[in-house]
């Protein structure tokens, strides 16, 4: 994304030198700050700042190099934009979480906001009340205590996922679509799901219009609009935005200018369907149908007011966007999740072994499949799940918080004071949380494993924790700091955001991945494709497994060679299938 910034520069260099004139480096102490400083960094280079430093792709393996030589936070700074990366999760808690007051803004990019048409989206709205009035309605459906509710629907789309996976593939498909026929799978199982949750609309087929034009969509999002941390630029310099389209380098605002009206597309279709089936009384059971049908929330059933078409605009505005953003957050992080765990489990089948052994001891094969029930008598199955999201960091870098004032602070590792400067773009660098060897040391009866080693048994706890859990009490300053410990081990405490933008919707994305995976432990077996040679053969796919996708830790495709665990499983499934159609 930046390969073509130089040239940009030298089209632009007058409105380079007003950017640097208007919104200098800030140096290292001023009388706002006293004795604190800017924290460590690449050195810069006369006007251009760090913008070298910067790759658009697998920008976390670049902060993590950082972070190996500068510690908790890296400072870089791009024309006089600074730009800040947390790398420790004692840092990101004390700035993101306990002072998440001053930095839950998010920055206005004029890429992202003006050009592509985002400024709508919950990741992308700056903090406001439009941004609270939208947290509002998602928080009236994805709270905690109203994910048991979508249960039923879990578990039902589930099962289907499992009997699209072991049903015969279509008889024109090739040995290596058939290996790779997953992956379509999942998509639709993560966009049926979503879909069915947020406007009631069930997908009919593979190739239904609206989970076609909803993948495409996030797409564009998450591979293209939001690549490289979302900073393009014409972010750094948004007099780039009024460059003619004919000159060298104006090639991303004939791209925003599609992008912009699929992503509007998508907002509205939709929409208007559900809202049209309410309006019918047609509709199924919806994250916006209830809002529609709600009183509290829809002006249009109050009484009129002199406000009430007013309100009713800015309703239906937030309603159909905050629907879009939750379909847009759930979709990747779902798939990129369980695509991650069919890699995991492929290559370490000990893994696979021991999990199925405890399901089993639980649900004796073949008399059942697993429940939501039965997750609190699965903790190595749940250590499994932990050690799939921190091992994977689905999301290693995330989009930018905006400072929205100077700060001075303590730096809770080093002790020492310092300072940041206003409009500061703060990048959390999760990978490197994830990667951590002071927070992910190894055992002491297995020295040689790495915070790189997929180990599940780094989440189980110990006898002495249990106890100490069981009675706090009896050592209430170690019960606290066990507290501690374990909120900066839980990698849910990170993959899904920080403080007040933290995902609404985690609870439901890791309730239905939880489920997909214990099902796929119990019915099915799967390993690399090995075209008939063994090892060798798996060996041999197992190495071209990459990770392209530059906002998602998304493996590349990859074939597989799956099989239903038994026949009493597939008679098991044809059960299932008879009861989730009753």
């Amino acid at each position: 994304m930046f390969s073509f910034s130089l040239l940009i520069f030298l089209v632009v260099v007058v409105v380079v030198l007003n950017k640097l004139r208007s919104s200098s480096t800030p140096s290292s102490k001023s009388d706002i700050t006293g004795s604190a400083v800017l924290p460590p960094g690449p050195k810069p280079v006369p006007i251009l700042g760090n913008i070298l430093d910067l790759t658009p792709r697998e920008l976390w393996l670049r902060a993590t190099s950082w972070a190996k030589v500068y510690g908790d936070i890296t400072y870089l700074h791009v024309f006089g934009q600074p730009l800040v990366f947390l790398n420790t999760p004692r840092i990101v808690f004390e700035l993101l979480d306990r002072r998440g007051s001053l930095y839950s803004d998010k920055p206005h990019l004029t890429m992202v906001n003006d050009l592509c048409g985002c400024n709508d989206m919950v990741a992308f709205t700056g903090s406001g009340a439009q941004s609270k009035r939208q947290r509002r309605l998602m928080n009236m459906a994805l709270a905690g205590t109203r994910i048991p509710t979508y249960f039923p629907l879990i578990t039902r789309e589930t099962h289907c996922f499992i009997r699209r996976l072991l049903a015969p593939k279509p008889p024109t498909s090739s040995q290596v679509e058939s290996q790779k026929y997953y992956i379509p799978l999942l998509r639709r199982y993560a966009g049926q799901l979503t879909l069915n949750v947020v406007y009631g609309y069930k997908v009919q087929s593979d190739d239904d219009p609206f989970l076609n034009l909803a993948e495409e969509c996030v797409d564009i999002l998450s591979n293209e609009i939001a690549s490289g941390g979302g900073i393009w630029p014409v972010d750094l310099i948004p007099q780039l935005q009024y460059m003619p389209e004919w000159m060298p380098g104006s090639g991303f605002l004939q791209k925003a200018r599609k992008w912009k009206a699929k992503m509007e597309e998508m907002v509205d279709k939709p929409y208007h369907w559900v809202k049209q089936h309410v309006n019918l009384n047609a509709h199924t059971p919806s994250f916006c149908s209830t809002l529609l049908e709600d009183s509290d929330f829809n002006p249009n059933n109050t009484s009129a007011s002199s406000e009430k078409t007013f309100l009713s605009n800015q309703f239906e505005h937030d309603l159909k966007w905050t629907a879009n953003s939750m379909y847009s957050a759930s979709l990747d992080t779902t798939i990129t999740t369980l695509q991650y765990f069919f890699l995991m489990m492929a290559k370490y089948p000990s893994a696979h072994a021991k999990a199925r052994t405890e399901i089993d001891s639980i649900i004796p094969h073949g008399t059942r499949l697993p429940t939501f029930a039965d997750r609190s008598k699965l903790p190595y199955c749940e250590a499994l799940f932990s050690e799939v999201l921190r091992h994977n960091a689905g999301v290693p870098m995330s989009l930018p918080h905006r400072l929205m004032e100077d700060d001075v602070f303590i730096n809770p590792t080093t002790g020492k004071e310092t300072f940041l400067k206003k409009g500061s773009l703060i990048f959390a660098n999760i990978y490197n949380i994830t990667r951590d060897p002071q927070l992910w040391p190894a055992p002491d009866f297995m020295p040689h494993i790495t915070p790189e080693d997929f180990y599940p048994e780094r989440h189980l706890l110990t006898p002495a924790e249990q106890t100490l859990l069981s009675n706090p009490s009896s050592d209430p300053e170690a019960y606290q700091a066990l507290k501690v410990r374990r909120r900066e081990r839980d990698p849910r405490t990170y993959i899904f955001g920080f403080g007040r933008r933290q995902c609404p919707g985690q609870n439901l994305v890791s309730s239905s991945a939880w489920l997909v995976m214990v099902t796929l432990l119990a019915t099915v077996d799967w390993s690399f494709a090995d075209d008939g040679r063994g090892e060798a053969g798996r060996k041999e796919e197992e190495s071209k497994v990459a990770f392209e996708n530059p906002i998602f830790r998304q493996p590349t495709s990859f074939r597989l060679d799956i099989r239903p665990r038994s026949e009493a499983v597939m008679r098991l499934i044809g059960q299932e299938e008879n009861d989730d159609q009753d």
